[in-house]
C-alpha cells in the first residue's frame, strides 16, 4: 500500500449526511511551523454538520471534494522546520483552525500553537471529546468572568460545550442551573448542576434570574436576555440560523440597548487554552463525556446522530 496516501472523510457536493464518504487522499506533509499528526480520533461538532449541508459555503467555498472534522487527538507523526517544542510520539489534543475542517483523516497538519499534550492516563477516544471545552473556558472565565456564589444558566446543557460548563461552573464555585431534554436531566446532574430543568416545558420567563447565562443554540436570545440581574453578563456562541441576519444584529444592537450586553465568539483555541484545559482534567473540574464512539467507516452515522438532538456530550470518532 503507497504509504503516501491515506484515508479522509469527504464530500463532493452539499447535502445530508448521506453525501460523506471515505476516500483515498495524498497524506500531507508538515511546512514550517506545523505537526504532522496521526490522527487517532475526533468528535462531531455543529460547524461541521453546517459546513457539510452548504451552510457555511461562503467560507468553505465550492471546490469539491471537501473534509469535515475539526478537533482531533493522535499522536505527533513528524515535525515542520521551527517547531522545537513537541517530539515524535508524544500525545496531542488541538483544534485544526476557526474556518478549517480536515481531521477527520488518519493524518492532519496542525499550526504548532494549536496544539496541547493530552494529560498522562486519559486515553486518546475519551480525550477527543474535550477539546471543545475551551470554548466553555473561554466563554465562563474570560468573557463572563464567573465568580464564585454567582448564578449560571447553562443552555443545551447536555452537548459538547454545554456539559463541559456545567462542569466548569460547578468547579468555579457557581450555582449551576441547566437546561436539557428531560431524558438528559438525570445527566446533567451528575455532571454537577444544582438545578436541571426540562427546556420543552419550562418557559425561560419562569427560570428565575441570573449573573450569567451561557447560551449554545443562539435562539430567544432576547427572551434569555431578559434573565439577567443588573450587571448580568450573558455569553452565546451560536446564532439562529434560520434568521443569521437578524440574530447578529440582536446581539450587535445589545452593546447599546438595554440591560446586559449578549456577548458573542467563536472558538479559536490555542496553546496557552490547551495547557488549562489539561489542568482542569489534572485537578479533577472536568471530565470527558463521551455518548457514543464511531469507525471512521461510520462518520456519516455519527453527523446523522448529531442531528437528530439528544447527545449526552459528546459523539466520537475513533480513526484506528
Amino acid at each position: 500500500m503507497d504509504d503516501r496516501m491515506m484515508r479522509a472523510v469527504l464530500f463532493d457536493r452539499f447535502g445530508g449526511p448521506e453525501v460523506l464518504y471515505v476516500g483515498r487522499v495524498p497524506r500531507p506533509e508538515p511546512a514550517p511551523g506545523e505537526v504532522l499528526v496521526r490522527v487517532r480520533a475526533f468528535s462531531i461538532n455543529s460547524s461541521e454538520l453546517a459546513a457539510r449541508s452548504g451552510s457555511l459555503r461562503l467560507v468553505t467555498g465550492r471546490k469539491f471534494p471537501q473534509r469535515v472534522g475539526l478537533d482531533l487527538t493522535g499522536e505527533v507523526a513528524a515535525l515542520g522546520a521551527g517547531v522545537t517544542d513537541f517530539a515524535v510520539g508524544d500525545r496531542v489534543w488541538g483544534i485544526v483552525g476557526r474556518t478549517g475542517f480536515g481531521s477527520a483523516a488518519e493524518y492532519v497538519t496542525v499550526r504548532a500553537e494549536r496544539l496541547g499534550r493530552v494529560p498522562d492516563g486519559l486515553d486518546l477516544a475519551a480525550a477527543a471529546a474535550l477539546p471543545v471545552a475551551t470554548t466553555a473556558i473561554t466563554a465562563l472565565r474570560d468573557k463572563a468572568r464567573l465568580r464564585p456564589g454567582e448564578r449560571l444558566l447553562v443552555r443545551g446543557a447536555a452537548g459538547g460545550v454545554g456539559n463541559a460548563a456545567v462542569q466548569l461552573g460547578q468547579a468555579y464555585g457557581a450555582e449551576v442551573t441547566a437546561l436539557a431534554r428531560a431524558t438528559n436531566l438525570d445527566f446533567v446532574r451528575t455532571l454537577g448542576a444544582h438545578h436541571a430543568i426540562d427546556h420543552r416545558t419550562v418557559p425561560p420567563r419562569e427560570l428565575g434570574r441570573f449573573d450569567v447565562v451561557l447560551d449554545t443554540a443562539g435562539t430567544d436570545l432576547r427572551a434569555f436576555r431578559r434573565l439577567l440581574t443588573p450587571g448580568g453578563r450573558m455569553v452565546t456562541i451560536a446564532f439562529d440560523s434560520a434568521r443569521p441576519a437578524a440574530s447578529l444584529g440582536y446581539i450587535a444592537a445589545s452593546a447599546v440597548h438595554g440591560g446586559g450586553r449578549v456577548r458573542f465568539f467563536s472558538g479559536n483555541p490555542k496553546r496557552a487554552l490547551f495547557d488549562d484545559l489539561a489542568r482542569q482534567v489534572a485537578e479533577g473540574g472536568l471530565r470527558p463525556a463521551v455518548d457514543r464512539c464511531f469507525s471512521l467507516e461510520e462518520t456519516a452515522q455519527a453527523h446523522r446522530a448529531l442531528e437528530a438532538g439528544g447527545v449526552r456530550g459528546k459523539y466520537v470518532v475513533r480513526v484506528d
